[in-house]
C-alpha cells in the first residue's frame, strides 16, 4: 500500500520586518501515518516576478528572505512537505508580504531654468530611490537678501517645476539665495538638494551691507542644522523601532535580524551625533535664541538608543529553532 502525500504545514504567515527583510512562519505538519517528512519546501515570486524554491529542514519554523529594497513585495508564499514517494500539496492559504518604506533620496539635478522681470521657475528631477513609496509633495525654500526665509509647498509629487513670484521686500531687487529642494513619501523629507542662488531679470544685487551677509549665513547654517536634526530624529527613530521588533523575533531569526538592526542604530546614532554638533555650531546659544526642540529631542533618542543597545533591546535568549 502507497504511502498518503506528506501533510502541508498549518498556518502560514509572513511580516516585512526593518526595510530589506521578510520573515516567513508556519506551524510544523501534523505527523504523517506513512513514510515520513523528509523536508519542506517554500515556494514564492521575488519582487521581479520570479518564482523561487528554497528547501527547509523539517526542524524549522520560519525563514527570512533577505536582499530585498524598501517597499518591495514578495507573493504567492507557499509551503509544502515532501517524503520519499514526493510531494504534497501546498499549505491552503497562500500569503504575500511587503517590507517597510524609507525616506527617499535627494532629488537630483534642481537647477534655475527661466526668468521674468518679476518671477523665477526652478526645475529639479526626482530622486532614483523613491523610498519604496510614491512622493506625496515637495519642498521649494531660500532666502531673500534680508534674510526671510521663503518655504513653498508643491503638493502633487510628480511635479518638476515651480514658480516663485512677488516675493517680500521686492524693493530690494528679486534675489533668493540658497535656495533647494527636498522631497516627502509617505515616511518622511529626504535631504535638500545642493542648493543655489537665483535672481530675476530685473535683480539688484543683494544688499552690500556686512552684517546682513553674516545674518543670511547665520541664518542659512541654522535653517539646514534644523533640518539634519529632523532626518536623524526620524532615522533614529525608525532604527529604535526596527531593533525592537527585531528583538521580538524567534531565536535563530533573532541573530541574524539583530545584526542588521545593530547597525541601522549604530548609523543613526552617528547622524544625531553629526546633527548635535552642527546645532551647536550653527550658533543658537550665541545667538540668545532658545535650544531648538528639536535639538532636545534628538539629545533624547541619541541617549535612549545607547541605553537600549547596551541593554540589546530586552531581547530574550528564548524562541523557536530554526
Amino acid at each position: 500500500r502507497e504511502s498518503p502525500p506528506p501533510p502541508a504545514p498549518p498556518r502560514l504567515e509572513a511580516s516585512g520586518v526593518l526595510t530589506s527583510a521578510i520573515i516567513i512562519q508556519w506551524e510544523p505538519p501534523q505527523e504523517a501515518s506513512g513514510a515520513p517528512i523528509l523536508y519542506l519546501e517554500l515556494c514564492f515570486f521575488n519582487p521581479d516576478g520570479m518564482i523561487q524554491k528554497r528547501r527547509v529542514d523539517t526542524a524549522s519554523r520560519g525563514f527570512q528572505i533577505s536582499g530585498l529594497r524598501p517597499g518591495d513585495t514578495v507573493t504567492e508564499i507557499r509551503i509544502r512537505s515532501a517524503n520519499q514517494m514526493g510531494f504534497g500539496a501546498y499549505c491552503r492559504r497562500e500569503c504575500q508580504a511587503t517590507t517597510f518604506c524609507a525616506v527617499p533620496d535627494v532629488p537630483l539635478n534642481f537647477r534655475v531654468v527661466s526668468k521674468e522681470t518679476s518671477s523665477i521657475t526652478f526645475a529639479w528631477d526626482a530622486p532614483v530611490f523613491l523610498g519604496g513609496a510614491p512622493l506625496v509633495e515637495w519642498e521649494l525654500s531660500g532666502f531673500t537678501p534680508r534674510g526671510d526665509l521663503i518655504v513653498v509647498f508643491v503638493p502633487h509629487g510628480e511635479a518638476r517645476e515651480y514658480t516663485i513670484a512677488d516675493p517680500p521686500h521686492g524693493s530690494e531687487g528679486f534675489w533668493l539665495l540658497d535656495c533647494g529642494v527636498k522631497c516627502r513619501n509617505e515616511v518622511g523629507w529626504s535631504k535638500k538638494a545642493e542648493t543655489c542662488h537665483a535672481r530675476s531679470l530685473d535683480g539688484a544685487p543683494p544688499h552690500p551691507d556686512r552684517m546682513n551677509a553674516r545674518m543670511r549665513e547665520q541664518n542659512a547654517r541654522q535653517r539646514a542644522a534644523l533640518d539634519l536634526l529632523q532626518f536623524a530624529i526620524h532615522a533614529g527613530g525608525e532604527a529604535e523601532k526596527g531593533a525592537e521588533r527585531a528583538a521580538r523575533q524567534p531565536a535563530r531569526l533573532k541573530k541574524a535580524l539583530m545584526e542588521e538592526a545593530e547597525n541601522h542604530v549604530m548609523k543613526a546614532e552617528e547622524l544625531l551625533v553629526e546633527a548635535i554638533q552642527a546645532a551647536e555650531e550653527s550658533g543658537f546659544k550665541a545667538m540668545g535664541i532658545a535650544q531648538p526642540k528639536e535639538d532636545i529631542e534628538a539629545r533624547m533618542l541619541l541617549e535612549r538608543l545607547r541605553q537600549k543597545r547596551v541593554k540589546r533591546w530586552g531581547a530574550s535568549r528564548r524562541g523557536i529553532m530554526i
